[in-house]
């Protein structure tokens, strides 16, 4: 569905935007597009914070010996020897330092990310090899990172909530 709705667009700026996530930054377009004016930008994520008020993401690393974590996260198990990228120590909201300036990431998260269609388009879309799972988000910042050279950015003055608590469960009711 991500590939589809990239193969359609017509715009040169896509978002994806989960379901499950609301933007509560008014103005929010008008503060992550004029980062695109730096044609070595790549992707654009915001603040994102769980519905039960720990942080989701400030940016998520990848390229550091600890592996992948979300930003502001505490990795629990040793470096090397880690078994799931979510054993890993979230802070609130309200105790998790906020500048006003973006800061450069390895990649965005796609409940909420801001990207060039064009820079999607050249580093092959979504890959679909981490169906049905996720991944492929942090595939799509990554690549565009890391092929075409480009800065991914975190932009903390827009606030996005990611309501996980109201998806469906896959059990029968």
């Amino acid at each position: 569905a991500l590939n589809k709705g990239l193969e359609l667009a017509t715009g040169d700026v896509v978002v994806q935007l989960d379901a499950d996530a609301t933007v509560e930054t008014p103005g929010w377009l008008e503060k992550m597009l004029p980062l695109f004016d730096d044609e070595q930008v790549g992707a654009v994520s915001p603040r994102v914070v769980f519905d039960s008020g720990y942080v989701h993401a400030y940016g998520v690393n990848i390229v550091c010996p600890e592996g992948l974590h979300d930003g502001t996260t505490r990795i629990t198990e040793p470096v090397g020897e880690r078994t799931l990228h979510q054993n890993v120590e979230r802070v609130r909201e309200a105790d998790a330092p906020v500048g006003s300036a973006p800061v450069e990431v390895d990649s965005g998260i796609g409940c909420c990310m801001m990207y060039r269609r064009a820079d999607a388009l050249a580093v092959g879309g979504y890959d679909m090899g981490f169906q049905p799972v996720w991944f492929d988000d942090l595939d799509l910042a990554l690549s565009i990172r890391h092929k075409l050279s480009k800065r991914n950015l975190f932009l903390p003055t827009v606030h996005v909530i990611h309501r996980v608590g109201m998806r469906a469960t896959r059990e029968a009711a």
